[in-house]
């Protein structure tokens, strides 16, 4: 029993000194943090409690101001309340979260949250007034306005002069500064103004704005004339030695920045601008950057729809195939941002591979990207992959993409853009993937060239295994335009011969492509795998046509040089397989809106090839590829792009005729 005792001594002993630690060290952070608090906030809340009692003070002398002798009696009288009502002041402004701001940054904002402290405070004090309290003498109504209005007033003072004095000690621009032109003087305008002002480095001078509202004209914005409409910008530099146009207009449409950018370019001044509203939503930084050849040709930055993709594809395996490209990288990163996606990056380049994974690493996403090393047409290890990873969803990016490097060489364009895509499909078949999507091109509208007809190909061995007897897996190709920035872009290509001073070649002066940006365009896709539908053809919204000679021309300009004087254009001529305007659709095909508005449904009129007849055309190009002669390798090819668009178009007369005989 009495071993029983001791130890029920030893654990009450035990609690009690466990409960003694845990009282210590609340205690301990609780000094800890309230002396934190004092020395962060101390002096700030007892300026807030004298500068309130003096506001307080002063409305009962002005009230006595007619009868000094009372002024003595209502010091007396109202110093107690007074200083209660500074106390008060100084609660209500701490909840709030006054005190935690950094008033030498003060904005509108902070002004409205001064005035709700003032007005909550004010509040509370008519309350306490009209209660019977002993200690609380009966305000006048006067002193209940005057005040407030007191408080507001010499807060504001006080809290606003460290702004002033950031200001007042602010040096003068350099001398050697650059002078700097602001497009845009609403609210964007102002605060790129206003940091400007406060730079120290002083590198920057603002000589004004223009700004096509004709109210803000000859007026000023942060102490700087509005000088005239956005039309005037070319004339204004000119006049004002413009060092530097800042387009800050994050609103505006992408075409809209693209016609300031062409008036700009009409200047010597260097051009930045600040990111648009899309691209601020998409994690680009506020800050003044360069402009891009994107924002030349007018492409507008696309946000992925989280909610759609999330819905979609979150804690999917997904394959992305060319994951080592342009396109496939852009993919995998866009895919790595939805929650749970694990990504397999296949391609045969081990650098791009291994670029893309250190451009991840370290990211909070980096560790779902595994990066495998192979090549699509090895038929035995896309099984493997298949059987190893287990993908729930394929991206089929892989592809030889060069058009002139295809017309010498078709027999790679069949070994990897058609018989490489046939077998991943069949694969992906045979594995129960949910949806494969593959990436085609708009050469496979109409095509005329290698390229295009292997993609053509693809989009058909897509469409004809969505209407197989195995409806498991979802197909669907994507068709879009040339890509900004992508290897196969005529955009690098420039810019590397303009760094080399020339000359830039361009095939005609006539030749139109369309254009958009990489994340534009994986975006895109991403977003058609969120869309219903089985052996759909989807083509992304590519805009107007761009002529390459103003492309080329709008470059050399971005870099501040001449056409023709310092880097001259020469025309080189239609390449083979090139045609000299693209097309997004064949003549069969038609549009269709999708609940995206950046993405269509083509619908071709012909019926889809059924899987014998795609099996057959495997067969053909296996054997032609077999007799390794590249001319009738090429023809092959065609023929068979050939011999379906002609089936289509007499499908599409027959079902004219027929509707013509109905009416």
């Amino acid at each position: 029993m009495d071993h029983i005792a001791q130890t029920s001594d030893t654990v009450a002993d035990a609690t009690v000194r466990q409960v003694a630690t845990r009282e210590n060290l609340l205690l301990k952070w609780f000094h800890f943090s309230a002396l934190r608090r004092i020395r962060s906030y101390g002096l700030s809340v007892a300026l807030d409690v004298v500068v309130v009692t003096v506001a307080y003070i002063a409305a009962a002398v002005v009230r006595a101001i007619d009868t000094p002798s009372e002024i003595p009696l209502a010091l007396q009288t109202y110093l107690g309340p007074a200083l209660l009502i500074g106390c008060l002041y100084a609660l209500v402004s701490y909840l709030l979260g006054l005190h935690r701001r950094l008033w030498q940054y003060a904005s509108v904002r902070d002004g409205i949250r001064l005035l709700q402290a003032v007005l909550l405070t004010s509040a509370f004090v008519i309350v306490i007034d009209a209660l019977p309290f002993p200690f609380f003498p009966d305000l006048p109504v006067s002193m209940l306005i005057i005040g407030p209005f007191l408080s507001f007033m010499l807060l504001g003072a006080v809290k606003v002069f460290p702004r002033v004095l950031t200001l007042a000690r602010t040096p003068r621009p350099a001398r050697n500064a650059d002078n700097v032109l602001i497009v845009g003087a609403g609210e964007a305008g102002s605060a790129l103004a206003a940091r400007f002002l406060i730079d120290r480095s002083r590198e920057y001078r603002v000589v004004g704005f223009v700004d096509d509202d004709r109210l803000k004209w000859s007026r000023h914005v942060q102490g700087k004339p509005v000088l005239g409409a956005i039309s005037d910008l070319p004339a204004v530099a000119s006049q004002c030695g413009v060092d530097l146009i800042a387009i800050a207009i994050p609103s505006a449409h992408s075409e809209r920045i693209s016609q300031i950018i062409e008036l700009a370019q009409e200047t010597s001044a260097s051009i930045k601008l600040l990111p648009g509203l899309n691209e601020i939503a998409i994690g680009e930084s506020r800050s003044l950057r360069e402009v891009n050849v994107a924002d030349l040709l007018g492409r507008q930055a696309i946000s992925l729809r989280a909610t759609e993709a999330t819905r979609t594809l979150a804690s999917k395996t997904i394959l992305v195939t060319g994951a080592a490209g342009s396109i496939g990288s852009e993919l995998c990163r866009q895919l790595l941002n939805l929650p749970g996606v694990t990504v397999i990056a296949l391609d045969n380049n081990e650098t791009g591979l291994f670029d893309l994974a250190e451009g991840v690493h370290g990211q909070h996403a980096g560790a779902r990207l595994q990066t495998r090393v192979g090549d699509i047409t090895d038929q035995a290890r896309m099984a493997r992959l298949f059987e190893e990873t287990r993908p729930q969803i394929v991206f089929h990016a892989a592809a030889y993409k060069h058009v002139p490097m295809l017309e010498d060489h078709p027999d790679q364009a069949i070994r990897v853009n058609v018989l490489g895509t046939y077998q991943l499909c069949m694969l992906a078949r045979g594995a129960h993937v949910e949806q494969f999507v593959f990436i085609s091109t708009d050469k496979a509208a109409a095509p005329v060239n290698v390229l295009g007809a292997s993609k053509r190909l693809g989009e058909l061995m897509v469409q004809a295994l969505a209407s197989g007897d195995d409806g498991y897996t979802r197909f669907s190709a994507v068709r879009f335009g040339n890509v900004i920035g992508s290897r196969g872009s005529v955009v690098p290509t420039f810019v590397r011969q303009i760094e080399r001073g020339g000359p830039v070649t361009v095939t005609d002066p006539e030749t139109t492509r369309y254009f958009m940006t990489i994340p534009e365009a994986c975006g895109l896709v991403i977003l058609t795998s969120t869309l219903e539908g089985n052996g759909v053809l989807y083509l992304l919204d590519m805009g107007r046509p761009v002529r390459i000679a103003d492309v080329a021309q709008k470059m050399i300009r971005l870099r501040g040089l001449r056409v023709d004087r310092d880097i001259a254009i020469e025309y080189t001529g239609l390449r083979p397989g090139e045609k000299l305007h693209e097309t997004l659709a064949a003549d069969e095909e038609r549009l269709e809106r999708t609940r995206n508005e950046k993405i269509f449904y083509l619908r071709n009129q012909s019926p889809t090839p059924a899987l014998a007849t795609v099996s057959a055309w495997v067969s053909l190009l296996e054997r032609t590829l077999a007799t390794e002669e590249l001319a009738k390798q090429r023809a092959a090819l065609l023929g068979l792009v050939h011999s379906e668009a002609d089936q289509a178009r007499q499908a599409s007369t027959g079902a004219e005729k027929t509707t013509s005989v109905a009416h």
